[in-house]
Parts: C-alpha cells; sequence; structure tokens
C-alpha cells in the first residue's frame, strides 16, 4: 500500500522539523494530560497521510499530495490555526470529489487514548451548524481566550450540510488549501490537553485519469513547547 506522509511544526519565529515517530510523540505528550494556561502556550504539530483504499490499488496515491503545517501557533492575542493542502502532483489533469471548504470536512479530533477533544473551524463558516438541534453561534471562532485558553463556543463539533463533495478538476500543480482554527472543547477538564488527536478519515474518490478511492488521514499533536 503506497504510503505518503508529511510531518510538519512550526515555532514562533522559527520553522522546526518534529523529530520521531507519532506514536512516540502520543506516548510523550498523552500521559500527562497537562493543559494550557495563559503563559503556558502548547506548540502544535501537524500529520497528514494519503493512501490507497484497500479494494483498488493502482499508485494513485503518488499522484495527490495532501500536506498540513501551522499557520500560527497560539498566543495570548491569537488562537492556532493549521493549513490544509490537496496537489495534483501528477502529469495529467486530476478530477476528484474534494470536500468543501477545501479541503477537509471533520471537524472533530479525539485524542488517541481517551476523549478530550479539538474542534477545527474552517474559514468559510457560512453554512456550518453546531447540531441539528442546536442554533447555529453568531460567531464560531472567540474574540479572545476563555479563562487563558482558546475555547470553542460549543461542546459539539461543529458539522457541515450533508451534501455530495463537489467534483473539481486540478491541473498538474494545481492546489486547493485551506485555513482552520484550532480550539479546545469546552467539555475538556484542562485547555488544549497535550496528546495526538485524531481525525475521522475523509474518503477522496476519483475518477480521471483513473478510478479511485483515496484515503485521507490529519492528525494533530499537542506538546509542551521545550
Amino acid at each position: 500500500m503506497d504510503r505518503r506522509t508529511w510531518l510538519t511544526t512550526t515555532t514562533v519565529g522559527t520553522l522546526s522539523a518534529l523529530s520521531g515517530c507519532l506514536s512516540e510523540l502520543a506516548d510523550q505528550n498523552s500521559s500527562s494530560g497537562n493543559g494550557s494556561t495563559a503563559s503556558e502556550w502548547p506548540e502544535i504539530a501537524v500529520e497528514t497521510e494519503v493512501r490507497e483504499g484497500e479494494e483498488v490499488e493502482n499508485g494513485f496515491a503518488d499522484v495527490v499530495g495532501f500536506e498540513g503545517w501551522v499557520k500560527q501557533q497560539p498566543t495570548g492575542e491569537s488562537p492556532p490555526q493549521i493549513t490544509l493542502e490537496m496537489r495534483n502532483d501528477g502529469n495529467e489533469q486530476y478530477e476528484g470529489e474534494i470536500p468543501y471548504p477545501y479541503p477537509w470536512r471533520g471537524y472533530g479530533g479525539t485524542r488517541t487514548n481517551d476523549d478530550a477533544t479539538i474542534q477545527l473551524i474552517p474559514d468559510d463558516t457560512e453554512k456550518l451548524s453546531a447540531d441539528p438541534a442546536e442554533d447555529q453561534p453568531d460567531e464560531w471562532i472567540p474574540e479572545a481566550p476563555t479563562d487563558g485558553c482558546w475555547t470553542a463556543k460549543t461542546e459539539t463539533r461543529p458539522v457541515w450540510p450533508d451534501v455530495g463533495y463537489p467534483t473539481i478538476e486540478l491541473q498538474p500543480g494545481e492546489q486547493q488549501t485551506g485555513t482552520f482554527t484550532v480550539l479546545s472543547s469546552p467539555i475538556n477538564e484542562k485547555c488544549l490537553p497535550r496528546g495526538t488527536y485524531a481525525f475521522a478519515d475523509e474518503r477522496l474518490p476519483t475518477d480521471h485519469p483513473v478510478d479511485a478511492e483515496l484515503e485521507l488521514t490529519l492528525r494533530i499533536s499537542v506538546s509542551d513547547r521545550g
């Protein structure tokens, strides 16, 4: 099974590679369950992976780039943000169903060893809803931290309307990108508990130049700044 994985992390003013494998990072950062205070903002790291579905393996995972990086780390003035990008690395036009807002639509991630949760809020929030039984918040992203924490405004993760993914065309080298704000869920006992958060795979059907189904995986790690 073809796999390509990118792991990037950004510190304030410095871009540095995050060493070690993801499992080691989870062991180191998940055990304490520590959270943030106003003077102890964590460091955010992003891992993305694209692989082919088990039923059809034809090397198409080598054609689609799925990459993520940290746009800004959390501070007292701004919440953490990440950028995700899907890219055509092949030599032919690519057609596929990409989640909208591009290129991701799974907004709740759970820590791998318990039920601590973080939420993603896309830049485009026009059609987001908290839950079918709840009203949509006037603003999804808080203007300032609450008790020293960038906290989501709803306990339930935001959801996008259940509509089919639009089919788009990507020329060779063309990409679709989106920015997402990372918020701690109000159900967490502490702010942005340290650990690795897994987001549900998104299945990406393609019909040109070949029929395939790709699995996109997103993980966000939260660790103490060191």
